[in-house]
C-alpha cells in the first residue's frame, strides 16, 4: 500500500502535490545520491570551523583497510570518513569496526602527509583544492596527523539504539560519529524528488567535555620518547633532543593530542618533530620575520628539501605558513640523518 507523508509538503502553482516515503534500491544507489548532492550534508552543524565541502570522491583507498566510501574536505581543512549503510542490512558492531579500522588507516597513511592525501583526492576528484593556503594546508596537516576525522554513518533510517550508541561514543570518547539520516520522498508520478537530511550525535559533540589538549614540557616529551618501541627512532629523537637542550634551544609545544617538541631560533619557534618523526616546518612567507634574513630562509628551506623533507618543486614564495614533511627522521639513511644533525649544528650556531 501507498504510504503518503505529512512531514514534507510541496506546492506546485498553488496546489498541494502528495509525496511518499521512496525507499532506496541499495546502497550503491544512496552512496550516489548523496555524493551528486554533497551539499546535503550540513557541514556547519557537525564542525564549526567548515562551512562547505570543497573535495569529495567514492571509494577513497586507504592501504591495508580497503575503500572509503566516501571521503570530504571541509574549507576549514576538515576531514569527512562517510560510510553509507541501508537500514536492513545494518550491523553496527561491524559498521563501528569497519569505520574505526578506515579512521586509523587514514592516520597511518597520511599523518603529516596532508600534500599527499590531498593530491589522492584531487586525482580521484578533478576539484579544485586550495593547496597554496597555508592555513588550509595546516589545518588538514594537523586533522589528519591528530585523527581528527568527523566520521559519518549514512543511512536511509536510524533507530533508537543506534542513536544511543552513536551518543554514547561522543560523550565519552574523543572520536566524533554523526549519523546522517536521508529521507527520501517522491511526488505523485516521481516528477520531483526530495532528499531530507538529519543528523543525529551532533549534539552530543557539542557538550563540553574531554577535549583537554596537553602541554609538552621537556621532561614529558623524554618519558615519552623512552616509550618508543622503535631503537632507531628512539635513538634519533633522543639525540635531536639533546642537541636543542643542549644548544638551549628547545620549544615547549602546547595544546597537542601527540607528543612533540619545537627548535626555535632566537626564541621563535621554527620546526617541531613529532614523536613519530615527522617535522613541521614554519616556511611559509608570514614566517620569514622568525629568521635573520631573507637567505637565511631561503638556505633553511632549500636543505630540508635537500634532504628530501619536500620534493624538489616546492616554492615556499607561495606557502603562506608552515607544512609538514612528506618524510620522516626513520626515511632517511644513517648517513644522511649525520648530515641533518650536522646541518642543524650550523644552522643554529648562528
Amino acid at each position: 500500500m501507498m504510504r503518503y507523508s505529512d512531514m514534507v509538503i510541496v506546492v506546485r502553482n498553488g496546489r498541494r502535490m502528495h509525496t511518499r516515503f521512496k525507499t532506496f534500491r541499495n546502497e550503491e544507489e544512496l552512496r550516489d545520491i548523496l555524493v551528486s548532492n554533497i551539499d546535503a550534508i550540513p557541514v556547519s552543524e557537525i564542525n564549526e570551523e567548515d562551512e562547505s565541502i570543497v573535495a569529495w570522491c567514492k571509494e577513497f583507498p586507504v592501504e591495508g583497510v580497503g575503500s572509503i566510501d566516501i571521503v570530504a574536505v571541509g574549507d576549514g581543512g576538515g576531514i569527512y570518513l562517510i560510510e553509507t549503510k541501508l537500514s536492513r542490512n545494518f550491523n553496527r558492531r561491524e559498521v563501528i569496526g569497519q569505520v574505526l579500522d578506515y579512521a586509523a588507516g587514514m592516520w597511518k597513511s597520511f599523518a603529516r602527509n596532508g600534500k599527499v592525501f590531498l593530491e589522492m583526492l584531487k586525482d580521484r576528484n578533478g576539484a579544485d583544492i586550495p593547496q597554496e593556503d597555508g592555513e588550509f594546508l595546516r589545518k588538514v596537516d594537523e586533522n589528519l596527523t591528530e585523527a581528527n576525522f568527523n566520521i559519518l554513518i549514512a543511512m536511509d533510517g536510524v533507530d533508537e539504539q543506534t542513536k544511543t550508541l552513536i551518543n554514547f561514543l561522543n560523550q565519552f570518547t574523543d572520536l566524533k560519529f554523526i549519523a546522517l539520516e536521508l529521507e527520501r520522498y517522491a511526488t505523485e508520478g516521481e516528477e520531483q524528488e526530495i532528499i531530507v537530511p538529519r543528523l543525529h550525535g551532533e549534539e552530543v559533540t557539542k557538550i563540553p567535555r574531554a577535549q583537554y589538549r596537553p602541554n609538552w614540557p621537556l621532561e614529558k616529551v623524554e618519558n615519552e620518547i623512552q616509550k618508543i618501541s622503535d631503537e632507531k627512532l628512539k635513538n634519533r629523537l633522543s639525540r635531536i633532543l639533546e642537541f636543542a637542550k643542549r644548544r638551549n634551544i628547545f620549544y615547549q609545544l602546547k595544546n597537542r593530542h601527540s607528543p612533540a617538541f619545537g627548535i626555535a631560533y632566537r626564541g621563535k619557534l621554527i620546526l617541531s618533530i613529532g614523536t613519530d618523526g615527522g617535522l613541521f616546518a614554519y616556511i611559509g612567507q608570514n614566517e620569514i620575520k622568525k629568521y635573520p634574513s631573507v637567505d637565511a630562509w631561503k638556505g633553511f628551506v632549500q636543505s630540508l628539501k635537500d634532504f628530501g623533507f619536500y620534493p624538489p618543486d616546492f616554492n615556499s614564495e607561495t606557502q603562506r605558513d608552515g607544512r609538514g614533511s612528506q618524510r620522516k627522521l626513520n626515511d632517511l639513511s644513517d648517513d644522511e640523518f649525520e648530515r641533518f644533525l650536522k646541518f642543524l649544528d650550523e644552522f643554529f650556531k648562528n
